[in-house]
């Protein structure tokens, strides 16, 4: 055998291996888990839950949107689109999973489609009755660089936020407790550095967890990626001190 002959044995079976590297693993139903971030990020910023995602068997599709300076009416026109595209392309089970403001966006797609075959949905960190941070902050000069759709998690009432219905699917929420902001004297209760525990409880959601992290840091939190994958494939949490709740 030629050391031609070794080149292109080599690359093949290379090949071979890069091409089974992007076989998702196997998932009885081919279920699939739309994953949107929060503001001011990137579809990039939910790699790691997105890997871990992965890992137990979901074909993961991350939504990414711009949103500074920018509306939630265009930001929500963004995202919108392109999960209406993974529905177009896709017939398996569907789940959702969003943090911060990307929780919000999937309670407000979920308030406005019907999903045939929609599965589970965990939001973390979701401030879904605001953050006191924005009624402090809202009039600086700074603050109004990030654009109206910051505004929107004001306390003192939104009409973005008011318009989010109570869900009819099984909703998990996941909030954060580790306080390490220099927002303390403004959050009131437990929180997570930017919003309170408090307010991440929604209205009719099936369960309820506190998980010791801080809100940037939940998305790469291994406990929380645990919780999420466990929400997804059995509508609960897999904790004997969460609180449960009946819709």
């Amino acid at each position: 055998m030629t050391w031609k002959t070794h080149y292109l044995s080599y690359v093949a079976v290379l090949f071979g291996l890069l091409s089974c590297a992007h076989v998702p693993p196997d998932n009885a139903n081919g279920e699939q888990v739309i994953l949107i971030h929060g503001f001011g990020r990137s579809n990039m910023a939910m790699w790691k839950l997105a890997g871990h995602l992965k890992a137990a068997g979901y074909v993961v599709h991350r939504v990414g949107y711009g949103s500074f300076n920018r509306s939630i009416e265009e930001i929500q026109e963004e995202v919108f689109e392109q999960i209406e595209t993974v529905r177009a392309e896709q017939n398996g089970k569907l789940h959702f999973v969003g943090h911060s403001l990307g929780g919000l966006l999937v309670r407000s797609y979920l308030g406005k489609a019907k999903v045939d075959n929609l599965g589970n949905v965990v939001i973390m960190g979701s401030p879904n009755k605001g953050t006191p941070v924005v009624d402090k902050y809202k009039d600086s000069w700074w603050f109004s660089l990030a654009g109206s759709a910051a505004l929107e998690m004001s306390t003192n009432g939104s009409g973005f936020l008011e318009k989010l219905q109570t869900p009819y699917y099984n909703l998990g929420v996941i909030a954060g407790n580790e306080e390490i902001s220099g927002f303390e004297h403004i959050l009131p209760g437990a929180d997570d550095g930017l919003v309170p525990v408090e307010s991440t409880k929604v209205d009719g959601m099936k369960d309820f967890i506190v998980i010791h992290t801080s809100h940037t840091m939940m998305r790469y939190n291994d406990d929380v990626a645990g919780q999420t994958i466990f929400f997804l494939k059995y509508g609960q949490f897999e904790n004997p001190e969460s609180v449960s709740m009946t819709r």
